[in-house]
């Protein structure tokens, strides 16, 4: 089950919330329903679909800074089909952070870092309708259990075919940085000088 409550600073209480969006998501009665909490990214992913549906789909919940607003869905196949390409920063959230990553169609990982500078090596994964990117653990790494990222990424589907979310990165001399960025392809960049 998943609560959500409104805290309210004046009387330090809270009180469960019945108006949410992601409440009201319509899913099938005959499934168990995953919701997708975010680690570093601030949106709330659903499975819409039933367990014996050829393809899972999911529906992605963005919180605003006061509520929960339906975004996107897509299904894990559109979402892998879009994912093969060079992804970058655009415009928008957090121009500083120049992210970058190559996704091959095999869903490897390369060039992943900050353009013109670090790189990583990282892997790519698709979780419950989510885009995880992630520093890989030294291999004969003992202590791979305790094993802090440099890079940690998550990242939904939009609808304009932009991958949105949250980053973590470490950098040399122990720069940190994290935050919500929106991440394009090359294609996407080319489309938005042409508009």
């Amino acid at each position: 089950m998943l609560c959500f409550f409104d805290y309210d600073p004046a009387t330090e209480k809270m009180t469960p919330e019945t108006d949410n969006a992601v409440l009201k998501c319509p899913v099938n009665a005959n499934c168990y329903v995953p919701w997708s909490l975010p680690t570093v990214s601030q949106d709330v992913v659903v499975k819409t679909n039933s367990d014996d549906a050829a393809d899972d789909q999911w529906t992605v919940f963005r919180w605003d800074g006061q509520k929960f607003v339906k975004g996107n869905s897509y299904s894990r196949n559109q979402l892998r089909s879009a994912l093969p390409n060079t992804w970058m920063n655009v415009n928008g959230m957090n121009d500083d952070m120049p992210l970058t990553f190559e996704a091959r169609e095999d869903l490897s990982l390369s060039n992943c870092g900050i353009y013109g500078s670090t790189v990583y090596d990282a892997e790519l994964s698709i979780v419950q309708g989510r885009v995880f990117i992630q520093t890989v653990a030294p291999d004969g790494d003992e202590e791979a259990m305790d094993f802090d990222p440099d890079i940690m990424g998550e990242f939904t589907l939009t609808d304009a075919n932009q991958l949105r979310g949250g980053y973590y990165l470490r950098q040399p001399r122990n720069n940190e940085s994290r935050g919500q960025l929106t991440l394009g392809t090359q294609s996407t960049e080319q489309e938005m000088d042409e508009e």
